[in-house]
């Protein structure tokens, strides 16, 4: 189930009228594209998907989000063109516009899973440190080590 609601995509700046709905109708449209945005996160973010993490989870919330909001674009610029089609009157650069839109829209998803740590990843990076040795033993008493020759080096 989507982490988000068909009301953020209205808040998005879409209204069931540019799609031929109307608002009774706007949830059972909007929903399924939720729903397979939703699937698309979850295939990419495998076990992270489900992270209790507040900043992970934003970051999966705003990918579903964009990959809906650029599917809207899509079917969007399908509706225009298709309305030419029978027609009516279009304006090409408005479909432009729209799938530029689309794009703009898959960026930002991309982007934001993009900032999630991959499990995997996390498991496998590598780990840096120092170790230091002296032939003296431990460094911090070599100087107690060198005291019990004498003196003489």
């Amino acid at each position: 189930m989507s982490k988000n609601t068909p009301q953020e995509l209205r808040d998005e700046g879409f209204a069931p009228e540019q799609f031929g709905k109307d608002a009774s109708t706007w949830d059972g449209f909007a929903q399924p594209i939720l729903d397979e945005a939703n699937q698309t996160v979850q295939e990419r973010t495998g076990t992270q998907y489900g992270s209790t993490d507040a900043n992970i989870a934003n970051h999966i919330k705003r990918a579903e989000r964009f990959f809906a909001v650029a599917e809207l674009w899509d079917i969007r610029a399908s509706r225009v063109d298709a309305e030419s089609s029978v027609g009516q009157d279009h304006n090409p650069a408005e479909s432009r516009h729209f799938a530029r839109n689309a794009e703009r829209a898959l960026s930002k998803a991309n982007y934001e899973l993009s900032l999630i740590p991959s499990a995997a990843a996390a498991a496998s990076a590598p780990a840096f440190g120092v170790e230091t040795s002296t032939h003296f033993g431990n460094p911090a008493s070599s100087r107690n080590s060198l005291a019990g020759l004498g003196g003489v080096l």
